[in-house]
């Protein structure tokens, strides 16, 4: 019996060490997700984390596709505060704390802009129904976007904290913060 326990043991033990590692790589994120948001074709998942790290998923077979590890600097400081597709699906816009960064996710998500662009955090990122435009919304603070020339925004001081966004159907923003509503024509 001691004999069949020893043989046992060993090819037990042979099997074991033999065996090559395995490298297990976790999904998902590190941090607490903060932030979802699907593109306008149904095509991909976005989300943020805690971390300033964005994912990039495919819907249909839900996969990650690419991880955003954005500025480093920004990442530690700042945690993912918004995430918009563009209405084509073509641009993944990215607001980690003052900063925006926008990747073009038809040329492999190359980052293309990355500025800071907001004295407080960016709360959020809403496009036009047509594309045009796009504005972001900081305390104290919306700016309206040329959504093909990045250069010059319009920026609209506003009454409040962490306002949200949404556009009427004349292309008109509507600001509504903590006990204030305004109307703001996007020209």
């Amino acid at each position: 019996m001691k004999i069949l326990f020893s043989v046992l043991f060993s090819v037990v033990s042979f099997f074991s060490i033999a065996q090559a590692p395995e490298l297990v790589v976790p999904r998902g994120h590190s941090g607490k997700v903060a932030l979802l948001a699907i593109s306008p074709d149904k095509k991909w998942l976005a989300s943020g984390d805690d971390q300033g790290t964005v994912k990039l998923w495919d819907m249909q077979t839900a996969k990650q596709l690419k991880t955003f590890e954005h500025n480093p600097e920004l990442s530690i400081l700042y945690k993912t505060t918004a995430l918009a597709f563009s209405p084509d699906s073509k641009k993944l816009y990215t607001g980690i704390g003052s900063a925006l960064l926008i990747n073009d996710l038809s040329g492999g998500g190359k980052e293309i802009f990355n500025k800071k662009i907001h004295d407080n955090r960016i709360t959020q990122i809403v496009f036009s129904t047509d594309g045009k435009i796009f504005v972001t919304a900081a305390d104290d603070q919306v700016k309206i976007w040329n959504a093909d020339n990045l250069a010059s925004p319009k920026v609209v001081a506003i009454k409040g904290k962490e306002p949200k966004l949404a556009f009427d159907d004349a292309n008109n923003i509507i600001v509504v913060t903590t006990g204030n509503y305004t109307q703001v024509s996007s020209s």
